[in-house]
């Protein structure tokens, strides 16, 4: 197993057990995923979205209406799905977006959010000692962005860009995990962007 399917795999047992913030919203009130339709054009290039709240995780997001959307309770938080086939046919994340939010992670990780964070991006430095971190922070939220890739030689080897974000006021963490094939990830540019730029913290 390489080391960046490795990663994917620890968060994914935790919870089982880019980096850009929109502005705040109030939360609503319904622990449904609600979605509305909006669209988004870049770069010339219209993308048909729709917006899809996860109130329960106190989170909004777009998506490409075509893409399939997939989400289900762990004992610590949510685990969500966004791709372009249906989650369940596979029954694993291969491409696409995945959301990872744990809560009370001092209590279930016996760390702070920004803590649990740091100790991902320290992880990830073992792939890739000169592993460029971008950060940001809005209001009490800490977010860190990285980008791993596999190495040469893998047929079909994947990207994958780490978007994590840390809420200690909240004792909340979340992982934005986008991953696709290398051959076809500067075609995923305008999805990714859209998809960061769009990005709402209910709070």
């Amino acid at each position: 197993m390489n080391k960046i399917l490795m990663i994917l795999l620890i968060l994914s047992i935790l919870t089982t057990s880019y980096i850009f913030f929109s502005s705040t919203q109030k939360e609503k009130k319904s622990s449904e995923i609600n979605s509305g339709s909006v669209s988004s054009k870049i770069d010339d290039i219209v993308i048909p979205v729709e917006e899809v709240t996860l109130s329960e995780a106190k989170l909004t997001i777009v998506k490409p209406k075509s893409w399939h959307k997939f989400g289900e309770r762990s004992s610590n938080g949510y685990n969500y799905y966004f791709t372009p086939y249906k989650y369940e046919d596979l029954g694993l994340f291969k491409r696409g977006l995945s959301i990872t939010i744990i809560k009370n992670v001092s209590k279930t990780e016996k760390v702070s959010p920004n803590e649990l964070a740091l100790s991902y991006i320290k992880n990830s430095k073992t792939i890739n000692p000169k592993l460029k971190i971008t950060k940001v922070n809005i209001q009490h939220l800490k977010g860190y962005r990285f980008q791993l890739e596999e190495k040469k030689g893998f047929r079909n080897s994947m990207v994958t860009s780490f978007f994590f974000v840390s809420d200690d006021r909240n004792d909340m963490f979340y992982s934005f995990i986008f991953q696709y094939e290398k051959s076809k990830w500067n075609m995923t540019y305008p999805i990714r962007r859209t998809i960061f730029r769009n990005i709402k913290f209910l709070q």
